[in-house]
């Protein structure tokens, strides 16, 4: 049976049965155009020693093959197969919002395509949240990260948003710590936080949702926390540009110029929303001419970044939201249905 776009509820079902201390738990994995990430993505959900309920596949619209392997290799999946990208937040609505549909969902743990739990992850979660919810009211409960998994520690440093760092393995630490943060990278979010705080942001399309629903889980007094014992691996499939100088190994920053374009527009739109609209705007025109320099000494397609760095300025200023149509953006090309998966 097959669906159309405007209709896209998906009947409950479970492959499984609750597990762990009968927590009913929906895994909500978000895709795109990932058909030779999200089946390891899929493994690693199904494989948790704590099973999860349901999973629940939305896909962005993918060109790839990504939908054509859903229908194939996903038959114990909620498939939602989007016509087109909606956006990191209108893909996570969805699942969310089919996922809280079923009356017996507990929990929703929100992953995304590149990002690979270990077996423990969903057990350590459920476990952190027990632990701490009867004294504070937690809001969300995320494993820690680690990156570039397969990059030898020490000798190797990664350009990212907040300059030169060394790649190392996480120090574990305490149990579990209370963030200002998270990421949709394994987080577990419980039923009655998703109805109390509302769906992400829809209006900024791609980049900085979950810093924006974490400001908002914290103004509805709701604490997120880190969980040292649950792990995650992000990206860990993802290339990257090495450079190899006097022993040492730098990743260069490899994002395409629609992200770089939508997480530039949307992190200076936040920070004029809640921080001081001046002195987002000050710091925004200092870093534009070294941006420039940079891309027009160090990047591919300068015309092309330069205009998306130029305009993400100004629509992030201005307050244009959404998706956008510049020509400078890659076009995002249609999926091809939504399916139930009940067919």
């Amino acid at each position: 049976m097959r669906i159309s776009p405007t209709a896209m509820h998906v009947p409950g079902s479970s492959t499984q049965p609750p597990a762990c201390g009968d927590a009913f738990v929906s895994a909500v994995i978000l895709s795109y155009n990932s058909v030779s990430t999200l089946p390891h993505v899929l493994s690693a959900v199904r494989n948790q020693t704590c099973g999860v309920s349901r999973i629940i596949i939305v896909d962005n619209g993918s060109t790839d093959g990504t939908q054509r392997y859903c229908e194939d290799a996903c038959r114990d999946c909620a498939l939602l197969l989007l016509p087109e990208n909606r956006g990191i937040g209108a893909g996570h609505n969805l699942g969310w919002q089919t996922a809280l549909a079923h009356p017996s969902c507990q929990f929703v743990w929100a992953l995304e395509h590149d990002c690979i739990p270990d077996a423990h992850c969903l057990q350590e979660l459920l476990a952190a949240y027990h632990a701490y919810a009867h004294h504070h009211p937690i809001g969300a409960v995320g494993p820690i990260q680690e990156a570039n998994d397969n990059e030898p520690t020490g000798t190797t440093y990664v350009f990212g948003r907040t300059g030169l760092r060394k790649v190392t393995r996480l120090d574990k630490g305490s149990p579990a710590t209370f963030r200002p943060h998270f990421t949709f990278n394994g987080t577990l979010f419980p039923r009655h936080v998703l109805r109390s705080v509302g769906p992400l942001n829809e209006a900024l399309f791609i980049g900085h949702e979950d810093f924006e629903y974490a400001r908002r889980l914290h103004r509805s007094g709701f604490a997120i926390l880190r969980v040292s014992a649950a792990m995650i691996f992000h990206n860990p499939y993802k290339p990257h540009t090495r450079v190899n100088l006097l022993g040492r190994t730098f990743l260069l920053p490899g994002a395409d110029i629609t992200r770089s374009y939508y997480f530039n527009r949307n992190a200076l739109y936040l920070e004029k929303l809640y921080g001081n609209r001046s002195l987002a705007v000050l710091r925004a025109m200092l870093r534009l001419p070294l941006t420039l320099a940079y891309i027009l000494l160090c990047r591919d397609q300068k015309l092309r970044r330069a205009q998306a760095c130029v305009l993400s300025i100004r629509d992030a200023l201005r307050g244009n939201l959404g998706r956008r149509t510049y020509s400078f953006l890659p076009a995002l090309g249609p999926g091809r249905h939504t399916r139930d998966e009940n067919r």
